[in-house]
């Protein structure tokens, strides 16, 4: 019998090169999806990150923590409100400026009150006849800056009789170069002696004009009186 042929022995054993090329194939097409799936999981993971912000709650260099955009969006808003305020004397907490009597009202500061601790007391006259428009008026303000024709403005008063059966009036009037050129008014009878609100909306006319509130009683016996207080206007959120 014929010895092995010490080349056979040698040849190496296995897949064929045909075999093996497509294994390769298949091997570096696997490592190509792997690393193409790494790079769209780190894309996803990175893309609601914003650059250059810090976020929310998290500390700053100093270590304090940042406020959420709600707080400081209500703390901006709460000085918007401070800004527009055109009522600079609502309450009469301190003294009567800013207002002047209408007709033959006598004008008092009283330690009764709706908000605060004091309200303004109007008196119709000394006598005992009925007064015609008694009343109060608070100066002449020009409108918030910026604001254009038909911005809606709220005037509210918190009112409070002596007597059952009183009629007041609550105007908004727009004045035009000094004259009055526009009122809204809203009135009632107040069937008890307990503080009433009075709300009257007014739409802006003229761009540049002046606003005035004024709160009336048309026929104010010289025995009778009706308390003021709280009294606002402010341009409404549009």
């Amino acid at each position: 019998m014929a010895p092995p042929d010490p080349k056979h022995l040698a040849e190496p054993r296995g897949l064929s090169p045909a075999v093996r090329y497509r294994a390769l194939i298949v091997a570096a097409g696997s490592l190509l999806m792997i690393g193409i799936a790494a790079v769209v999981a780190v894309a996803l993971a990175t893309s609601g990150a914003r650059p250059g912000r810090t976020p929310v709650g998290s500390a700053t260099s100093a270590g304090t923590a940042l406020a959420p955009p709600t707080t400081a969006a209500r703390a901006a808003q709460g000085q918007g409100k401070e800004e527009e305020r055109l009522i600079v004397n609502p309450s009469f907490e301190a003294s009567v400026a800013g207002w002047r009597p209408i007709g033959g009202a006598v004008l008092e500061r009283v330690p009764t009150a709706k908000e605060g601790r004091w309200s303004l007391r109007l008196v119709g006259g000394r006598e005992s006849a009925p007064v015609a428009r008694a009343g109060i008026e608070h100066a002449a303000v020009p409108v918030a800056p910026g604001a254009k024709v038909n911005q809606l403005y709220e005037a509210v008063v918190w009112v409070q009789a002596s007597k059952p059966g009183t009629a007041v009036q609550v105007n908004v009037v727009e004045y035009v170069d000094g004259r009055r050129f526009a009122v809204d008014a809203a009135g009632t009878t107040l069937g008890s002696t307990s503080w009433r609100k009075l709300e009257v909306y007014h739409y802006l006319h003229r761009v540049g004009s002046k606003l005035v509130v004024e709160v009336v009683a048309p026929a104010l016996g010289g025995g009778a009186s009706m308390l003021v207080d709280a009294v606002t206007m402010e341009p409404e959120a549009t």
